[in-house]
């Protein structure tokens, strides 16, 4: 997901669909693919992104009861957390999943390394890849 202009439609699609969504779970089935559980007033969703650089991409998807062995899980400390916004960096491909407690998830959505940064404040408390170069700095800004 390499284009901008796409990505202004589907912050748009995800900001409709996920604002007043509920957070319930994150994990990894396999290399470089996150699956984000969310619960709304709606049917609950994921989200998934695949953080593979040859083929960046996130979408929205029905319900699939997730894997329980030989997964890694991300984000647990969001557990509960409603998302209040999601927005586009003006000009750049960075999509922020913003939540009601102040946190957010930010997608990196180009590059050799597209990742999830966990926000919270103006550092990175965790890191879906790398976390060993990322996590405790600063919140990566826009170009």
């Amino acid at each position: 997901m390499n284009n901008y202009y796409s990505l202004i439609y589907l912050s748009k699609h995800l900001k409709h669909k996920c604002v007043g969504a509920k957070y319930t779970y994150g994990y990894s089935p396999h290399k470089n693919v996150w699956e984000g559980f969310f619960e709304n007033d709606g049917p609950a969703f994921r989200i998934v992104f695949s953080a593979d650089s040859r083929e960046t991409a996130i979408f929205t998807d029905d319900y699939r009861n997730p894997k329980k062995s030989n997964v890694t899980t991300f984000f647990d400390v969001l557990k509960g957390n409603l998302i209040e916004d999601v927005t586009l960096a003006e000009g750049d491909r960075w999509l922020t999943l913003r939540f009601k407690s102040g946190d957010e998830l930010l997608f990196q959505m180009f590059g050799n390394t597209p990742n999830i940064f966990h926000i919270s404040d103006t550092s990175i408390l965790e890191s879906f890849k790398a976390p060993e170069q990322h996590e405790g700095h600063d919140k990566p800004t826009p170009r």
